[in-house]
């Protein structure tokens, strides 16, 4: 698995960062600056003797528990981390609210590769449900017209910036959201962010009814390991479904912890979905699950529409509902881009009796392999011709550079399996 290293270096809570209704364990303690420099350390060494390819540590993110633009001098440990490991991606997620000006220059000099902004909603009383959770109606509005002025701010400086860190925009699913999708995703993809937009927690079980288990799937939250302020090393960022504790860093160090024949043996369970052999809190997850959904209510749509001609426009996703999806595969070829985790999940949308033309991916490492029963290709040998008569659904959360290239070979009828995540799905799912 790549690994993704979370580091909560302080548990820390304020009420005027503390705007979401999920609940954390903030304890108050902080990982001592030694322990810290010595993770770094272990990261560089890991990297070093590990095949990168699969096993490598990718991503150190600066979050854990907590804000981490809380800490004081947090950009501070970005640069150390940065100097010891320059080919690992520096990753800081953060609500927005204290992303001053001085504090983008600031991290934007420390060599952060990406920033990760969760701001969900186009309005404040969206935004209320979520990061402006239980606030006062003028300090939610205050705060609504903040984030969105320093996430602004913060993509046109690392916009000009060499290099430049991407910018991620966070946007969370359910009932209260849903509405605002294509609005949220037109008018930030177009200053030059990138998205993520994901269900979170129980949302997904609220949104997407699921029929019969089917299987397991490999989750993507492990390998995305937490280091909490305690020392314990989290095997997923995923805490509140109590993740297996694989070690703790103030008893031994991350390197002997990732070496250790214990937590190889548990890497190559979960590489190998050895299902008897993992812990039981990650085969009861609905996160390794997977369910055959009952397409019935789409398939009307594909089976009642004859073949569209017209021109289809879904710039920033503006049509990306299950039905325009059908009605514009009626006659043509179906195509996935992305064969990894999230493929399987937009299997789930597909009903079987609907062929995969092809599966492609911009990894070289997966060309030749197989997804959904299809030989993954490079785009360019998908897209070589007849793009009129193919559609593709993108697989993976951040969109922007996906449509930029479908869109260089001139794929119009394109859509996202992440933002089928409706109230439609959940009705005839």
């Amino acid at each position: 698995m790549n690994k993704i290293i979370g580091l909560e270096l302080k548990s820390v809570c304020n009420l005027k960062c503390k705007m979401c209704p999920c609940v954390g364990r903030f304890t108050g303690e902080e990982l001592p600056r030694d322990v810290v420099r010595q993770i770094y350390k272990d990261v560089a060494s890991y990297n070093s003797q590990t095949d990168m390819k699969s096993k490598g540590i990718h991503t150190l993110r600066f979050d854990g528990n907590n804000e981490p633009l809380l800490i004081d001098g947090v950009c501070s440990f970005i640069e150390e981390a940065k100097l010891l490991n320059p080919d690992v991606c520096m990753y800081l997620v953060t609500n927005g609210i204290l992303l001053s000006s001085e504090m983008t220059d600031n991290l934007i000099k420390s060599g952060v590769n990406k920033v990760h902004i969760s701001i969900t909603g186009c309005t404040a009383g969206v935004y209320k449900h979520f990061q402006g959770h239980d606030l006062p109606d003028d300090k939610l509005e205050a705060n609504f017209a903040l984030v969105n002025a320093n996430a602004r701010h913060f993509i046109k400086e690392a916009i000009a910036a060499s290099p430049s860190p991407e910018v991620v925009m966070s946007y969370i699913v359910n009932e209260y959201s849903y509405d605002e999708i294509p609005e949220y995703t037109t008018y930030w993809t177009s200053l030059g962010a990138s998205l993520d937009i994901r269900t979170c927690g129980g949302n997904y079980g609220a949104l997407l009814k699921t029929g019969e288990f089917i299987g397991y799937k490999q989750c993507k939250l492990v390998g995305h390991m937490l280091i909490k302020a305690n020392g314990d090393v989290l095997l997923s960022c995923c805490e509140n479904v109590n993740a297996p504790v694989v070690g703790n860093v103030l008893k031994d160090s991350l390197y002997s912890i990732l070496t250790s024949s214990e937590f190889t043996e548990l890497e190559e369970a979960f590489d190998n979905m050895d299902v008897g052999s993992l812990p039981d809190v990650c085969v009861t997850c609905p996160a390794m699950h997977r369910f055959r959904a009952d397409m019935s209510g789409y398939m009307h749509e594909y089976e009642r529409v004859g073949k569209d001609c017209g021109v289809f426009c879904n710039k920033g996703f503006s049509n990306n509902s299950l039905t325009d999806f059908y009605r514009q595969l009626k006659g043509r070829q179906l195509v996935l881009f992305g064969a990894g985790m999230g493929l399987y999940e937009a299997l789930c949308f597909i009903d079987e009796r609907i062929p995969i033309t092809a599966v492609m991916d911009n990894d070289k490492n997966k060309h030749g392999t197989a997804a959904a029963g299809v030989t993954v290709r490079p785009m360019a040998d998908v897209l070589s011709d007849d793009c009129e008569n193919k559609v593709v659904l993108l697989t993976m959360y951040e969109l922007k550079d996906a449509v930029e290239q479908l869109e260089s070979f001139g794929v119009s009828r394109l859509f996202s399996a992440t933002l089928f995540f409706e109230r439609g799905a959940a009705d005839g799912l």
